[in-house]
């Protein structure tokens, strides 16, 4: 007992904490339907709101009761974290009854003498299946939550050099439903092609096997990767990945020389019969062949799978 006779009481901030974090979870569990990750990721400064309006609760009542600094039996921290787990609990709760409304459109892009492309690509969740195979510069077929939102896409010319913008339409309502929205695009064989994609999270499937492109950029959030980039190539190919997939499964030719450098947070990496040296995967024609696949794999990347075809 303290000196002036007053009994001291633990903390339960740290129990507090953890009630928090077992809503969330078990939110989770109970309705695996519901696309968390985009909203974290579009959300996640409200944590630093509540958190920071929690150390003002602090600081108001450190100065009201100094003689009890550090020795409450809550912190207002805690109790703005628990408040914000709650209310999005109950967000998710209510919004389980929004409406799907399934739309199917299909758009088609025609090249107009464009003799290079740079295309970006940005997907806020669901599944992005993209390869090549068309005559136009672009054939794709939407499937999507029209509560939600349109696909967009916008196409221009400029000496020459064309430039491709893929996205969604964005809404300035919270949605918790379910996320059913998935994009085949199919881009051209032939054109010369940089492509940059951000996807928040889901499943993405690239078959660029037989394409022009000479630079992906891939910025992904939670999800699996699955890319193809075996085939003929003319020209060289850079790859970056970014982000933190959960799994990711790379196909690759045997007759270009490859190289593969994973660092960061990355998990297991089945090498599929390259050469481990360091962080860097290599294959046999590394060096020797004239045309070169380079992938680079930063970040929270979980397990790499390397496939070399037979």
């Amino acid at each position: 007992m303290p000196q002036d006779g007053r009994p001291r009481h633990g903390s339960i901030s740290g129990a507090i904490f953890l009630i928090g974090l077992g809503v969330f979870l078990l939110v989770m569990r109970m309705y695996p339907e519901v696309d968390f990750w985009p909203l974290l990721m579009r959300y996640w400064p409200l944590i630093l709101i509540f958190v920071g309006l929690g150390k003002i609760l602090d600081s108001l009542m450190a100065r009201r009761e100094p003689g009890y600094a550090g020795e409450r039996w809550f912190s207002g921290v805690s109790v703005a974290i628990l408040v914000l787990v709650a209310l999005f609990a109950a967000a998710v709760l209510s919004g389980r009854a929004e409406r799907y409304e399934e739309q199917h459109e299909f758009r088609s892009v025609g090249l107009e003498n464009a003799k290079t492309v740079n295309a970006t690509i940005e997907m806020p969740a669901g599944t992005l299946d993209l390869g090549g195979g068309t005559q136009q510069l672009l054939d794709a077929d939407f499937i999507f939550n029209k509560g939600r939102g349109t696909p967009e896409v916008q196409y221009s010319v400029d000496n020459g050099e064309g430039s491709l913008h893929v996205s969604h339409e964005e809404t300035h309502h919270i949605h918790f439903s379910t996320t059913h929205d998935t994009w085949r695009l199919r881009l051209n064989n032939e054109v010369p092609l940089d492509l940059k994609i951000n996807m928040g999270a889901g499943q993405c499937n690239l078959r660029l096997n037989g394409m022009n492109e000479s630079r992906l950029d891939l910025n992904m959030g939670a999800g699996e990767l699955d890319a193809d980039f075996t085939g003929k190539r003319k020209t060289d190919l850079d790859v970056y990945i970014n982000g933190g997939v959960g799994e990711a499964r790379i196909h690759l030719p045997k007759d270009i020389g490859v190289e593969v450098r994973a660092t960061g947070g990355i998990g297991s990496v089945s090498s599929g019969g390259l050469r481990h040296d360091g962080d860097e995967y290599v294959n046999d024609l590394y060096g020797k062949s004239p045309v070169t696949i380079r992938v680079t794999i930063k970040g929270g990347v979980g397990n790499i799978e390397l496939y070399q075809e037979p």
